[in-house]
């Protein structure tokens, strides 16, 4: 990506990405999120008219809406990619708690026009900041020369820390453990925004957040930072936006801490006018 390029985003997404595409002074475009996924018909439409030759996407489990793109509209965006000479860049950190049975964009594209990205974050720590790309030979070849002018390797001990914990077998039972307690806070997380009248957009699954939909009197910035004097962390949706206002007032919830009291009672207290 250089200075000034038109580059395609989630909206909403994920808004440290943004963060470090405007330190590369590229130029953000959002392309509609659906319940279903990225629009394909909005994507079409904007890399048309813009130029634009990337798109940054998080097809399953996404952030911060937590739906997941379906088979169709898989098809329908890679079939999108090739109309449009576009590079897809697919974010996939939960991809060890979702279904084998998920549409994975690389898996249908083999890795043609699609760059895989996985972590272990999300399932392990956030202290393990440990990676892995999935990609054409040519394009690894690329990042793996750019890896090594911008970082000369990774953590060693923090990789085999990783290593250790999946040959052992120790991952997969923890794995096992990690999906119940999601698929649990998922459905406690439902019946608290249920019972607040808070509509959550499409039917998330597998991830840990929500993306919930707020009144039209509130602010959601304004709303955050009074939440954030009581101590509660709240994610207004004008962050998860490239150009930072939202089409309607949101919030991202993540699924561990909607069902705690605090978090209930001051939603109870300023979803009306």
């Amino acid at each position: 990506v250089e200075p000034g390029d038109p580059v395609l985003v989630d909206s909403p997404g994920y808004y440290p990405l943004f963060g470090k595409l405007r330190l590369a002074k590229a130029r953000l475009i959002g392309v509609r999120r659906t319940a279903d996924g990225p629009d394909p018909d909005d994507l079409a439409a904007k890399a048309a008219s813009t130029g634009a030759r990337m798109f940054f996407t998080q097809s399953l489990a996404h952030n911060p809406t937590g739906c997941s793109i379906t088979l169709p509209v898989a098809y329908r965006l890679l079939r999108t990619a090739t109309e449009h000479n576009l590079r897809i860049v697919d974010s996939d950190p939960f991809a060890d708690v979702l279904s084998n049975n998920s549409p994975r964009l690389a898996a249908l594209d083999q890795l043609d026009r699609v760059i895989y990205v996985g972590t272990f974050a999300k399932t392990l720590s956030a202290s393990l900041r440990s990676g892995y790309i999935a990609a054409n030979a040519d394009t690894v070849a690329r990042l793996a020369d750019l890896k090594m002018i911008t970082r000369a390797n990774s953590s060693g001990y923090i990789e085999q820390i990783i290593y250790d914990l999946i040959t052992s077998g120790r991952y997969r039972g923890h794995l096992k453990r990690l999906s119940g307690r999601i698929e649990a806070a998922t459905r406690q997380a439902n019946d608290s925004l249920a019972r607040l009248g808070l509509p959550v957009f499409g039917q998330p699954r597998g991830g840990f957040y929500m993306w919930c939909q707020l009144p039209a009197h509130i602010d959601d910035t304004q709303l955050s930072r009074v939440a954030a004097e009581r101590s509660i962390l709240l994610a207004p949706g004008s962050a998860f936006n490239p150009d930072a206002t939202p089409a309607t007032p949101a919030m991202r919830v993540n699924i561990a801490h909607v069902g705690d009291p605090r978090f209930e009672s001051f939603m109870a207290e300023h979803r009306h006018p």
